[in-house]
């Protein structure tokens, strides 16, 4: 199993132009998985080895900041509302730059020390409570890193 570097999401195997590529579903990282020895290697015993090494740098396709693109902001904010969806805070940067992984929700940030007029937001939600309570959501803003909840 292959993870994605940027997210830790389980990347997918997709038909790809070079052959097969690995793929996440999450933050649209694609590595090409093309072959480059037909022969399989094989252990002292003869028997194939069947781990695969990559190096994940020189094939990084660029990714897109959620904001960018209407389509990754729609599916957070329908993600948002349906409340399913799991995400990894990641050390905030410049939006432009960040390769989060994470759901993006539009919410106006509730930082009171030092207000904020940004509108987006980073969220996860965690179950903290029995099953029968709502999950808990935590959000961290995409400007000024200020985190707060919601029960």
């Amino acid at each position: 199993m292959f993870f994605c570097p940027f997210c830790s999401t389980l990347l997918l195997v997709v038909p790809h132009v070079e052959g097969n590529a690995l793929a996440c579903a999450t933050c649209r990282y694609v590595h090409s998985v093309a072959s480059a020895s037909p022969q399989v290697p094989r252990n002292a015993f003869g028997e194939p080895i069947l781990t695969i090494q990559h190096s994940f740098v020189s094939h990084n396709r660029q990714l897109m900041d959620a904001e960018e693109d209407p389509a990754m902001e729609a599916a957070a904010s329908s993600s948002a509302a349906a409340c399913h969806t799991t995400a990894a805070f990641a050390p905030v940067g410049k939006a432009e730059t960040s390769a989060e992984g994470g759901q993006i929700t539009t919410i106006p940030c509730q930082n009171e020390d030092n207000p904020c007029q940004s509108t987006k937001a980073y969220f996860i939600q965690i179950q903290m409570r029995s099953a029968d309570e709502p999950a808990t959501v935590f959000f961290k803003c995409v400007e000024c890193g200020h985190q707060w909840r919601q029960d």
